[in-house]
């Protein structure tokens, strides 16, 4: 779960702490400190700003890496459709436990009229700084300090909240109140592919801090509203029974106020049997949308909605827009079924039965080569007739504590059952349904040693070894404090190895078949890209995000070919980036909300850091105008959107709300064409097919 806020340290589960000045907290528990300036988002020193310590938990490749791809941070037990359950049930992002709870708050204290904090009798150990004040978000220092005994500066400039609020009305301009309104900001540019679904070290930190998730109701008037969020673009649903659910965007911080009509939503209303046509109680039943694994078409989250059959048989899913859907129903001791091509109208009610036959049963036991009984192995049921196996598991479990595993929900056929663990060499056996226990003998993977030394010999105790496979199903392993490392893998064939630490270059190994002493890997020091950011008029901009990426060949069997981080610019829009491959082309650029990105900037590293990068963003194209009734008056609260025709997101989109005049105005737009759409409360819409417009046009 997010980190929660707390605004006193007397409320922290920490170690006795002594104030030892207006600005300044001995914790008593070593010789390290942290020390620094606070400054708000304008560069000025933020007087009285809370300042939190933070030990951080996080997993080392955190920071090695910059960041983790989106399937290593989230908790996708039961698929993605468990992670996307588990979002709409509690509108947490469903972030793995060792993410979630990586960092643990030890105290904090008030920074003085200049700014200035201090922390003492640190611990050694990793540690974070994050601060607030009004109206900035919960903002984190761009990297984890690892502290030994000395004194550390850390400086941190906030970052600016956003709000977004609006209100709810019917297609008949009816105000709707108490409908439930959630947001859900997206952290990750989802139309570009699941191998791009990486999200850097400071923007983890930074949503760990604020959530990007929220749920509201709307008050007696409609309303609603929700503070402190980051400059994201955000989707936002409303459930409102008997009226279907509806999806909106909008960027923060766009400050227009939106508006949501609901329209007269449709239900279905199903029936589950069995095979002779009795009513079957207590089965898991899911309705999703169809057209994608659990996103749509423009990339937002299908969050799919359960119930239970009652005692009898029967489900009900309303509040339904007019869409195609599936229903699955699932249950212990029955096979599971699905109706594909549930198309519902507005208004109307579908009718359907489902018919679910019953599961067979796989049981047996997983050992090692001497006899004992191997826990937490995964095992598939895979069907398969004629000869050829189907790629498609049946069913899947995991082994108890004896190692024993029982799989109840498959159709009658022969099966292969593979068993799979890290570190073991995967294992199959024939297998018949409802037939006698089976038992899978697994051994050990190949032994790979070595150790890991920087060029002067010294260890290098944080080293990650991670092996190049598949991108969502990471094997990785760290270092001993004497650099050494030993370990077993799941393959006997030869594989990539890629070692990473914070501070060094990569180093690719590949481990020839069998695995093997590796010897002395030695890692060279990275080098650091520096320079200065500035707004369109030359002006050194604060808070900007800066991103470098390069091609990474050793992920082509990862499912992405780049590799980035990113970091924010400080007060002076300065930036400084780690690049972990001094010999590689990279690839930089600038973004900051309400203006357009830079332009990359291109450069081949020659093996040393290089300094006085300047990156300039522009305004980009704006739209203005007015928007007025059938009598020429300006109408108040209506919605302007415009959304590319050549690219529906990355910045193709704006919206704005017009004033009491009737009054809008949208900037930080691309040249190309849109479609604008127009809206008002008791006014019919209007779409104004297309428009086209020029680099840095006003119009």
């Amino acid at each position: 779960a997010p980190v929660t806020h707390s605004d006193s340290p007397e409320e922290f589960d920490a170690p006795e702490v002594v104030q030892v000045a207006e600005n300044t907290l001995d914790l008593g528990a070593g010789s390290a400190a942290l020390a620094g300036t606070i400054t708000n988002p304008l560069g000025q020193p933020a007087a009285a700003a809370e300042v939190f310590l933070y030990r951080s938990l996080l997993p080392t490749d955190v920071e090695d890496e910059g960041g983790l791809s989106l399937m290593r941070l989230i908790d996708t037990t039961g698929g993605t459709q468990g992670a996307l359950r588990r979002l709409g049930r509690t509108n947490e992002f469903p972030f793995r436990r060792e993410i979630a709870q990586g960092l643990e708050k030890l105290a904090s204290v008030r920074a003085d009229e200049a700014g200035q904090y201090r922390f003492t009798g640190i611990e050694s150990g990793s540690y974070l700084i994050a601060a607030r004040a009004e109206a900035s978000l919960l903002t984190p220092s761009p990297s984890i300090e690892h502290l030994t005994g000395a004194e550390t500066r850390v400086d941190l400039t906030l970052f600016e909240a956003g709000s977004l609020s609006g209100s709810v009305v019917g297609d008949d301009g009816s105000s709707i109140a108490d409908a439930k309104v959630r947001i859900l900001g997206e952290v990750v540019p989802v139309e570009a592919g699941f191998g791009a679904l990486f999200l850097a070290r400071e923007d983890l930190l930074l949503y760990l801090l604020n959530p990007v998730t929220a749920q509201a109701r709307t008050d007696a008037d409609g309303s609603f509203r929700f503070t402190g969020l980051p400059f994201l673009d955000y989707r936002i649903f409303v459930e409102a029974n008997p009226w279907a659910t509806a999806e909106k965007e909008h960027s923060v911080p766009e400050p227009a106020p939106i508006e949501i009509v609901l329209e007269v939503g449709g239900a279905i209303d199903g029936l589950v049997i069995d095979s002779e046509g009795r009513p079957v109680d207590g089965v898991d039943v899911t309705l999703t949308v169809e057209g994608g694994a659990g996103f749509t078409a423009a990339g937002s989250f299908r969050v799919p909605v359960e119930t239970i059959t009652d005692r009898d048989g029967r489900f009900t899913f309303g509040g339904l827009g007019a869409d195609t859907f599936r229903v699955s129903v699932a249950g212990a001791r029955w096979q599971s079924a699905q109706v594909d091509g549930l198309i519902v109208e507005s208004g109307e009610t579908r009718q359907v039965e489902v018919t679910l036959e019953p599961g067979t049963t796989l049981t047996g036991v997983v050992r090692d080569p001497v006899g004992q009984p191997i826990p937490e192995v995964e095992v598939r049921a895979i069907a398969y007739s004629d000869g050829s196996r189907r790629n498609r598991p049946r069913g899947t479990t995991t082994t108890d504590a004896r190692g024993e595993f029982t799989i109840d929900t498959v159709p009658p056929a022969d099966y292969v059952l593979r068993g799979t663990l890290d570190g073991w060499l995967q294992s199959e056996v024939d297998a018949v349904s409802d037939g006698p226990p089976v038992e899978i003998t697994m051994n050990p993977g190949p032994l790979i040693s070595g150790v890991v030394l920087d060029r002067e010999g010294n260890p290098v105790a944080r080293a990650r070894l991670e092996i190049a496979k598949a991108w969502n199903t990471p094997d990785s392993h760290q270092c001993e404090p004497d650099g050494k490392f030993s370990f077993r893998v799941s393959e006997e064939k030869a594989f990539t190895l890629l070692v990473r630490c914070l501070g060094f270059a990569e180093l690719v190994v590949e481990v020839p078949e069998g695995g093997g002493d590796l010897g002395t890997l030695t890692l060279e020091e990275s080098v650091r890209l520096i320079g200065v950011v500035y707004d369109p008029d030359g002006e050194p901009l604060s808070g900007a995000r800066v991103t470098a990426s390069r091609n990474d060949p050793t992920r082509n069997q990862r499912g992405s070919t780049r590799r980035s981080t990113s970091t924010f610019t400080d007060s002076e829009g300065a930036f400084s980036l780690e690049a972990d491959d001094p010999y590689a082309a990279y690839q930089i650029s600038a973004s900051y909300p309400l203006l357009l990105p830079s332009d990359d900037v291109e450069l081949t590293l020659a093996g040393e850091s290089v300094q006085d990068l300047a990156i300039r963003l522009r305004w980009g194209a704006s739209v203005f105008g007015m928007v007025s009734g059938p009598s020429g008056e300006g109408i108040e609260g209506a919605s302007v959107e415009l959304r590319s025709r050549e690219n529906r997101r990355g910045g193709r989109r704006g919206t704005s709300r017009s004033s009491g005049t009737g009054e809008y105005q949208i900037g930080g737009l691309l040249a190309g064409k849109y479609q604008v759409r127009v809206s008002a409360p008791r006014h019919a819409s209007m779409v104004i097919p297309e428009i086209t417009l020029g680099e840095d046009e006003a119009r």
